[in-house]
C-alpha cells in the first residue's frame, strides 16, 4: 500500500489512540448496553421509536417490499438499505456510534484546517465526542449521527479545496435529509466571493494548504492573486461543486422513483412541505395543529401521526407558513458565507427554531457544527475568516481588551445553554405526563414549546453578536 493511501489510516489511528475518542468509545458502549436494560424494565423506553421504523422498513426491503409500506417511514429507502444487516439492535446502532466517531475525527480535522491550536482542537472535539445529548441520540439509534459525519464531511472538504468529495458528499447528504439544501446558498456565496476577499495584510488569499502540518499557528499559505502563479477561479469551484452535486443528488432520486414510483417522492421529499404533526413536539405549532378542526377527524387517536386531507386554502396557509423559515435560513446563508461553518451553522439554528416540526434528533443537526464555530467565539480561531490570520488574532488576543472581551462573549454563552438546557428537561416532563400518563396537559406543552421557542432566537441572536464582534476584532 503506497504511503499516500497509508496516510489517512495512520491519522485514524492516532485519533483512537487519543484520550476523547477511547472515553467516547467506552461511554456509548455503557449507554448501548443500558438501553438493553431500560427497554426491558422500565416504562419509558431508551430506543428510539424511528429505529425501529427504519428496522422494519429494511425487513420489508429484504422480502421485497417497498419500505413505504411500513407506516411513517419518511426516509430514503438508502436509510432502510443501510440497515439491512441489522438482525439485531445492537448492529444498527453499533454504526450509528461508529458515525459519531468519525463525526469526532472530522471535526478535529476541520479545525486543523483552520489553524486552530492544539488545546483548542482538544476541547472542541470533546464538545462532540463527550457531550451527553449526542452519546444519547446515536446509542438510542438516530441516523442523525451519519447525517452529521457527512455534513461535516461536505465542510472539511470544501476548506480542504477538495471540490469533487464535497460535492459527492453534499449530493449524498442532501439526498438522505432533505433540509441541508439550504446550504447551497452560502456554499455558491462561498466559492463566487472568496477570490475578492482579502485578509488583514490587504493580500487576496487562496485557502490553499500550504503543505507545511508541522506549523500550528496558520495551515493556510497567502496566496496573492496578482502573482503568476497560475489557479483556477474559484468561480469554477462553485460551477463543479453545483454540477456534480446536483448531478448525483439527481441521479439518486431518479434511481429510487423507478423503483418505488411516487410513494419515493411523496415519503421521502414532498411530505415535509406539507407535514402537518399533531404528535407532542418542541414546536409550539403543535397545538394550533392539534386543535384545528382538521384534526378532529382523527378521533381520540391523536398520539400517531396520520396524514389528513386538506383543503387548498389550508394547503397555501401551511406553504406560507414556511416562508420565514426559508426567507431566514437564505438570508443569513448570504450574510455570513464569507465564514462559511457560521453559516452553516446559524442557518440550522433558524431553520430549527422556525420549523413546523421539532423533534430531538433535530438539535444534532446544529450541534454537530457548534465544535467547530466555537473556537471563533472564543477569539482563537474565527471560522473561513480566519484561516489566513488565525496567527495575528491569537497573537491580539493576549492583549488585556481581547482578553476582557472574551470573557464577556463566553458568560451570555453559558447562561443561553443553561437556559436552552432549563427548557428542555421541562419540554420533556410535559411530554412524559402527556403521552405516558394521559394527562391533558395541552397548555402547558404548548407554553414549553413557546419558551423553547424564545430560547432558540435568543441563541440565535448572541450567535450573531458574537460572530458580528469576532468580524470587528479580526
Amino acid at each position: 500500500m503506497s504511503p499516500r493511501m497509508l496516510h489517512p489510516l495512520r491519522l485514524c489511528h492516532s485519533y483512537l489512540n487519543e484520550k476523547p475518542a477511547s472515553a467516547a468509545i467506552v461511554v456509548r458502549v455503557l449507554f448501548l448496553l443500558w438501553s438493553i436494560l431500560q427497554d426491558e424494565c422500565f416504562e419509558v423506553p431508551y430506543t428510539d421509536i424511528d429505529y425501529f421504523v427504519v428496522s422494519d422498513a429494511s425487513r420489508y426491503i429484504a422480502r421485497g417490499i417497498s419500505p413505504f409500506g411500513r407506516t411513517t417511514y419518511r426516509y430514503s429507502p438508502f436509510v432502510a438499505i443501510f440497515l439491512l444487516g441489522n438482525y439485531h439492535a445492537f448492529i444498527g446502532k453499533i454504526s450509528f456510534i461508529t458515525g459519531d466517531i468519525i463525526t469526532g475525527w472530522l471535526v478535529q480535522r476541520t479545525l486543523d484546517s483552520l489553524g486552530c491550536p492544539e488545546k483548542v482542537r482538544f476541547v472542541s472535539t470533546v464538545v462532540w465526542m463527550l457531550n451527553p445529548y449526542t452519546i444519547t441520540m446515536s446509542t438510542r439509534g438516530s441516523f442523525e449521527s451519519i447525517t452529521s459525519a457527512l455534513l461535516v464531511g461536505v465542510l472539511h472538504s470544501v476548506l480542504e479545496d477538495q471540490v469533487v468529495i464535497a460535492a459527492i458528499l453534499y449530493g449524498i447528504v442532501t439526498h438522505l435529509r432533505i433540509y441541508p439544501i439550504i446550504f447551497s446558498i452560502p456554499f455558491a456565496f462561498f466559492f463566487f466571493g472568496e477570490n475578492k476577499k482579502k485578509n488583514v495584510f490587504g493580500v487576496q488569499y487562496s485557502t490553499r494548504w500550504c503543505g507545511n502540518r508541522r506549523d500550528s499557528r496558520c495551515r493556510y499559505s497567502l496566496i496573492s492573486h496578482g502573482s503568476g502563479t497560475k489557479k483556477k477561479p474559484r468561480r469554477y469551484g462553485s460551477f463543479s461543486f453545483a454540477v456534480y452535486s446536483a448531478s448525483l443528488f439527481v441521479l439518486l432520486a431518479f434511481a429510487n422513483y423507478s423503483v418505488y414510483g411516487f410513494d419515493f417522492l411523496e415519503e421521502a421529499f414532498l411530505y415535509h412541505l406539507h407535514r402537518r404533526d399533531i404528535r407532542h413536539n418542541f414546536s409550539p405549532s403543535f397545538h394550533g395543529e392539534y386543535i384545528s378542526p382538521t384534526s378532529t377527524s382523527l378521533g381520540t387517536n391523536w398520539i400517531n401521526e396520520i396524514p389528513v386531507t386538506q383543503s387548498h386554502a389550508g394547503l397555501v396557509v401551511q406553504m406560507l407558513v414556511l416562508v420565514p423559515q426559508f426567507a431566514t435560513a437564505m438570508l443569513v446563508g448570504m450574510k455570513f458565507a464569507k465564514n462559511l461553518s457560521f453559516a452553516l451553522y446559524a442557518q440550522t439554528v433558524a431553520f430549527v427554531a422556525l420549523n413546523r416540526v421539532c423533534t430531538a434528533q433535530y438539535f444534532v443537526w446544529y450541534i454537530c457544527l457548534l465544535p467547530i464555530v466555537l473556537p471563533g467565539w472564543t477569539g482563537l480561531c474565527s471560522g473561513s475568516h480566519g484561516m489566513s490570520n488565525c496567527a495575528q488574532k491569537a497573537k491580539k488576543m493576549q492583549t488585556r481588551g481581547d482578553e476582557k472581551r472574551r470573557r464577556v462573549s463566553l458568560g451570555p454563552g453559558s447562561n443561553n445553554l443553561c437556559r436552552w438546557q432549563i427548557v428542555h428537561v421541562m419540554c420533556l416532563c410535559s411530554a412524559y405526563q402527556l403521552e405516558f400518563h394521559g394527562k391533558a396537559i395541552f397548555g402547558q406543552v404548548w407554553i414549553t414549546g413557546i419558551l423553547f421557542s424564545f430560547v432558540h432566537a435568543s441563541l440565535m441572536a448572541k450567535c450573531v453578536k458574537y460572530e458580528q464582534d469576532s468580524l470587528a476584532h479580526a
